[in-house]
């Protein structure tokens, strides 16, 4: 449906999409579920725009908790989320320290999944991000 809606149409809706969505991506569902709600999460990012920037802090936490996914497809929404996610962020460095983090602690799949989006991360926000974070 939001692919279908021109950025006109979806505009008034997008606070009203982007709330629920939201808070049912906490809940258990099955990797299908989740890929579906990542990728509308994703399309309203980008149509949306301005209007998303009140739902940055919890799509970040929502991006960075979906690549450690066991669904290769899951993280793989997720780093195009963070990727797209950064560009709109004013403050990116607590993003790099979460992204860092997990790369760190995760191992295969999930590692790679993270070092993805850190590498996106970086790419797109590197010099708005603070020099202790990126030593």
């Amino acid at each position: 449906l939001v692919q279908a809606t021109s950025e006109a149409s979806l505009k008034p809706m997008v606070v009203q999409m982007s709330g629920p969505l939201i808070r049912i991506m906490g809940d258990r569902f099955p990797w299908q579920v989740k890929a579906a709600i990542l990728q509308t999460l994703l399309q309203l990012l980008v149509k949306g725009g301005v209007m998303m920037k009140p739902f940055l802090p919890q799509l970040q936490t929502i991006f960075v908790k979906s690549l450690a996914e066991s669904s290769k497809v899951v993280r793989g929404l997720s780093v195009r989320a963070v990727a797209r996610l950064v560009t709109m962020s004013p403050r990116v460095d607590p993003l790099l320290n979460d992204l860092a983090s997990g790369a760190k602690t995760s191992e295969g799949g999930v590692q790679i999944s993270f070092i993805h989006a850190l590498e996106f991360a970086v790419g797109s926000a590197g010099k708005t991000a603070s020099a202790p974070v990126l030593a």
